[in-house]
């Protein structure tokens, strides 16, 4: 009986000595993806711009430029000029949701919409107070691209 019990013990431990690993699940995430950083939608002769500001896994900034979805200009910007056009961005950003004063605007159709790290703001065409505000920003950034 004792043997018996002895060879079933020993089979058990020498299958669980050939039993494999179950593999972990494949990582799909792409090492490549980028983080938007900030964007802006804008109206210019009725096409719809979009300047997007965004950072890689590897360091990189990139400032792509889209009209109607589809993608016109992209440059790579070095470390100090991302970090000056984000605390650019960041500071004006602030500024005008925060610290500006609230105009009620009805009627605004075409709209700016400015994005930061899951914040959003829009500004109506009608409010030249921001508007003058986003449009040296649209400039600066424009010749970043250039």
């Amino acid at each position: 009986m004792l043997r018996i019990l002895s060879i079933i013990f020993l089979s058990f431990v020498s299958l669980s000595a050939f039993a494999q690993v179950t593999p972990k699940a494949t990582d799909t995430k792409d090492l490549r993806t980028e983080n938007e950083m900030f964007s802006i939608l804008f109206m210019d002769d009725k096409e719809k711009n979009t300047i997007v500001f965004s950072s890689d896994s590897l360091g990189s900034y990139h400032l792509n430029h889209s009209v109607n979805s589809k993608l016109v200009k992209r440059k790579k910007v070095p470390t100090q000029t991302a970090q000056k056009i984000d605390e650019n961005f960041v500071d004006k950003f602030i500024t005008m949701k925060y610290m500006m004063d609230t105009k009620v605007i009805d009627d605004c159709k075409s709209k700016t919409t400015l994005s930061m790290r899951g914040e959003k703001f829009s500004i109506c065409p009608k409010d030249t107070e921001r508007t003058n505000v986003v449009s040296e920003l649209l400039k600066s950034l424009k010749q970043v691209l250039i």
